[in-house]
């Protein structure tokens, strides 16, 4: 009963059931992990996560062990829990799951690890980020790497600002802007890089970071001979605009010949 869709006339009864569950308490747990672990199935993971989120210290104990499981969704469905609970002493169980034959596996546990935001994980998410030749992997390593704000991310976030699928550079460069120093000390060494793309992605980061100290070297690429420069400039300090900001804006519009840039 307690797996069906709390809705219409039956949501009373299955709210019911998954109260009693609770009420049951280890013995509920039993029941359920691993025999209903399958994060494909909705109805069980509603279940679970009520369940679960009832019990949270006895629940985590109980799921731990199945990070290590054979069954792939068993693995998959023990990691979403435990991320739904806040559970960090996951992390070493989560950290073994990145280098699982199962890519899909690895994207979960490198998805809950961000969720978690446990800095101690960075160094071996930064590693994945480097190592893995998928996008998929790479995207959710770079958001999660992100999550935990952890300057270590920032050598492996910036080297994934070149040579890879769009998708890739912008969750890296996003990811960067939200490591405070240490994504903003990488951001102002892009201005001035040979390369116009990694230029771009240098004033996109220090305006998503909302950079006060770069206002200066944001303030000089208006006058940049590139208008597509000029244009990402103007767009990072109408992040953080005062009143002299504001003065060199009206000042640049009265010469600004690019219709984009005006």
């Amino acid at each position: 009963l307690s797996a069906r869709w709390e809705v219409g006339s039956q949501r009373a009864e299955v709210l019911g059931a998954r109260k009693r569950l609770v009420e049951r308490g280890q013995a509920a747990l039993d029941y359920l992990i691993p025999a209903k672990l399958d994060p494909e199935n909705t109805f069980y993971m509603r279940t679970l996560q009520t369940v679960c989120g009832g019990l949270k210290e006895p629940a985590a104990r109980t799921l731990l062990p199945h990070l290590a499981s054979r069954d792939t969704k068993v693995k998959r469905a023990a990691a979403e829990l435990l991320g739904g609970l806040g559970a960090r002493e996951a992390v070493p169980g989560l950290l073994a799951l990145l280098d699982d034959p199962d890519e899909s596996v690895r994207v979960k546990g490198v998805e809950i690890l961000g969720r978690l935001k446990d800095p101690s994980a960075a160094p071996a998410v930064a590693r994945l980020l480097l190592a893995s030749t998928d996008e998929t992997v790479k995207i959710i390593a770079a958001a999660s790497l992100g999550g935990m704000k952890a300057p270590e991310g920032a050598e492996a976030l910036a080297a994934c600002l070149e040579d890879q699928p769009a998708t890739v550079r912008y969750a890296a460069a996003r990811s960067l802007s939200g490591l405070g120093e240490a994504g903003i000390a990488k951001a102002l060494a892009l201005l001035e890089s040979p390369s116009h793309p990694l230029r771009l992605h240098g004033i996109e980061i220090l305006g998503w970071a909302k950079a006060e100290r770069a206002r200066g070297e944001l303030l000089s690429l208006l006058g940049d001979p590139d208008w597509t420069v000029r244009l990402y400039a103007v767009r990072a300090l109408s992040a953080m605009k005062d009143d002299a900001v504001k003065a060199r804006f009206e000042e640049m519009g009265k010469g600004e010949a690019n219709p984009y840039v005006r």
